[in-house]
């Protein structure tokens, strides 16, 4: 049951951080505009370590303190202490107050956590929406201007406007 629970806890948990990752890299490349080659070399290697950190230590804490036990109506596992998770709210006599301690500690850097990445996800999102308002509204602008000019100068025009929307999405 350990190790059901280690592995679920981890996936679980690197699962989350992976996405909010990925977030975060969407934002380098496209609301930040870096180049393909310092999100590699500056931020990369951040966004891979950091899910696997999360993940190992949101699943070993409950590893050393007993906290995967056998849930009472499934073949499954549970952080919950063993007699500490009674639907009635009453603690039977064979909780630990110690290992419930820690389950409500675990459950608290939990929830935590997935504050921090629901906050991640949301402010990533909210950068690159700001940043594709920004370049189409640039590009209306652009399209506007050029339909106010003469034929002769409009052609040179097209091809300057392609030139900065192929530069503006050039990382992505």
């Amino acid at each position: 049951c350990a190790v059901q629970g280690f592995f679920f806890t981890f996936g679980i948990y690197a699962m989350y951080s992976y996405n909010a990752m990925l977030c975060i890299y969407y934002t380098c490349a496209i609301a930040l505009k870096m180049k393909e080659r310092n999100i590699r070399r500056l931020v990369e290697p951040t966004l891979h370590l950091f899910p696997l950190a999360v993940g190992i230590a949101a699943s070993v804490a409950p590893l050393f303190y007993n906290l995967y036990n056998p849930h009472a109506w499934e073949s499954w596992c549970t952080c919950v202490p063993l007699g500490c998770g009674g639907d009635d709210g009453i603690l039977s006599e064979f909780c630990v107050p110690g290992e419930l301690r820690v389950f409500q500690i675990t459950q608290l850097l939990y929830s935590a956590m997935f504050g921090l990445f629901f906050f991640v996800v949301i402010t990533a999102l909210i950068m690159i929406c700001a940043r594709v308002v920004k370049v189409s509204r640039q590009y209306l602008v652009l399209v506007k201007d050029q339909e106010n000019m003469p034929i002769s100068v409009k052609d040179s025009m097209q091809q300057s406007i392609m030139e900065r929307i192929r530069k503006n999405h050039e990382v992505t």
